[in-house]
């Protein structure tokens, strides 16, 4: 299991709009938009769905690019709650933001050198073993290269067995080779951040 750090006090006076527009817990969403807003650059999210978690990184970082990424065509890794998604609702509630940028394609084909100062990756979208250590490891890979950077995972759940969830099995993977990856109390997300 990771190390849990306390929820982050600041976040709980973060006022979120339209609450039917996300389908994260209240002080999840408050979190990470909490730690979005300490990133210093441009955000990526992958696995976007609909575009409400999309919607509230482009309010509450205005003056940042927000990249929302998901994923809905042939040969795509979905469960059973994901088959109803069609290509065209691709984040639909965030397309109204003229700092969102929406891209429906393969997260393993995402090009990180195209969208320049990328500082905060939120990653919800595969969830099976392969499909979280690739979007991790292309996350790392990208952060790696920069001065600073944070990379945040949703459904960090190490008290489920679910084969589906791969977040924390391959997060306590890769933080038992030195990475220091945390569990923020009181949420299913997880976080990794370089430092300047």
């Amino acid at each position: 299991m990771l190390e849990q750090i306390p929820y982050p006090e600041e976040a709980k006076s973060i006022l979120v709009c339209n609450q039917t527009q996300y389908m994260l817990d209240l002080r999840e969403l408050q979190a990470i938009l909490y730690y979005s807003q300490k990133a210093d650059g441009n955000i990526l999210e992958i696995g976007c769905h609909l575009g409400g978690t999309t919607t509230h990184l482009g309010i509450y970082n205005f003056g940042k690019y927000i990249i929302g990424l998901d994923y809905i065509g042939p040969n795509t890794t979905m469960a059973n709650e994901q088959i109803h998604e069609l290509p065209d609702e691709i984040g639909k509630y965030a397309k109204h933001l003229s700092n969102v940028i929406l891209l429906n394609m393969k997260s393993a084909t995402f090009d990180y050198a195209k969208y320049k100062n990328i500082k905060f990756i939120f990653i919800d979208a595969d969830h099976s073993y392969p499909g979280v250590k690739k979007d991790t490891d292309k996350a790392f890979e990208y952060i790696q290269d920069q001065e600073s950077g944070i990379i945040m995972w949703h459904d960090y759940r190490p008290h489920i067995t679910d084969p589906w969830l791969g977040v924390q099995t391959y997060l306590e993977e890769v933080a038992s080779y030195g990475f220091t990856i945390k569990w923020v109390d009181g949420t299913n997300l997880a976080i990794y951040e370089k430092c300047k």
